[in-house]
């Protein structure tokens, strides 16, 4: 189990002065009690999304985990200091438990606030009163993004949407989402946003890399496995959206040290998983650049470093031999014939 000391501080302003969804979604920054309680912002900005029906609380395992790790590792680990490592200032949004899964609106709707969102969390950062960062670093800009279920989804359209800033976001991790497919059928608009996204990502990464405006974007997809009987696997793959340089899939249970599927609402408590995450995240930041994180080229490699075995080209190169293999021997067999 996961156990934490949770404090949610809400934007007041942001939600009734920077968007018209005042009255209706809500922004907060965690913090952990007795670890780190100043609400100032000092570090790198990570944004969590929730779900169809999800709560803003659910980001608390995860949150917990990155501020203990952060205070207990890598505080006082001069190599990770040297390689940019910081605290993470987790923000996490409020949709009133909005049934995002059944209505291509909301998820439209969603979308914008979390843009606006973004600007005003970066433009904490340049402000005295609320920023505690140290001094000659360079100002965020951009977020790091963490999206459960439909949350994931939310989060691809946010970079398709009008009020998008380029650049804001740059790396995405997504948490049982279903990405292939819109999850239901029946409403007309979900399904035409579900085209509308997936076919910007696919043709994106068509173009040459100076006009591919996903070039500098890392996505992963992370999935449960049969024991989520809410979001079929194959709804989870990035296949047919992003190249293997950019992003990748991974279940659960072939994770290093979690090595066990788990349900839709249990990917965000577990325990071994919420460490795997957590250190995958801080593997790939680094507060000594504008963007926080690390080049993508670099960011791509450390997460799948953390998070895969290592064995899957050796595995996906076996597969092709024996499939050349098994085309030899039949064709061998016919010509005997």
């Amino acid at each position: 189990m996961s156990y934490m000391r949770p404090s949610f501080t809400r934007y007041s302003d942001f939600d009734t002065e920077h968007t018209r969804f005042a009255s209706k979604y809500s922004l907060y920054l965690y913090r952990e009690g007795g670890v780190d309680e100043d609400t100032r912002v000092k570090g790198i900005p990570v944004l969590f999304i929730p779900g169809n029906a999800g709560s803003y609380k659910q980001v608390r395992p995860i949150a917990a985990e990155a501020a203990h790790y952060y205070q207990d590792v890598l505080r006082t680990d001069n190599a990770a200091t040297a390689d940019g490592k910081a605290p993470l200032d987790v923000f996490s949004v409020d949709f009133n438990e909005d049934i995002t899964a059944f209505h291509g609106q909301t998820l439209l709707d969603q979308a914008e606030y979390l843009n606006e969102a973004v600007a005003f969390i970066l433009a904490l950062y340049h402000n005295p009163s609320r920023s505690l960062r140290e001094s000659g670093l360079p100002e965020p800009k951009s977020v790091i993004i963490l999206g459960h279920s439909m949350g994931g989804v939310v989060a691809r359209t946010m970079l398709r949407m009008p009020n998008y800033q380029e650049h804001t976001v740059n790396t995405i991790v997504t948490l049982s989402a279903p990405h292939a497919r819109a999850p239901v059928t029946f409403d007309a608009d979900m399904v035409a946003t579900y085209n509308d996204i997936n076919t910007y990502w696919r043709k994106s990464y068509l173009q040459p890399p100076s006009l591919n405006p996903l070039a500098d974007v890392t996505l992963v997809s992370v999935a449960g496995g049969g024991l989520d009987t809410m979001i079929p696997s194959e709804s989870t793959s990035l296949t047919s959206l992003v190249p293997d340089t950019h992003g990748f899939t991974v279940f659960t249970s072939s994770i290093p040290n979690v090595w066990t599927g788990m349900d839709h609402l249990a990917i965000m408590w577990c325990d071994q998983f919420r460490k795997a995450l957590v250190k995958a995240v801080f593997d790939v930041t680094d507060v000594r650049r504008s963007a926080q994180t690390k080049p993508q080229v670099e960011r791509i490699k450390a997460i799948r470093k953390r998070l895969l075995t290592g064995m899957e080209p050796v595995v996906q190169k076996a597969i092709k031999d024996q499939g050349k293999k098994n085309a030899t021997f039949t064709l061998g067999r016919a010509n005997r014939r």
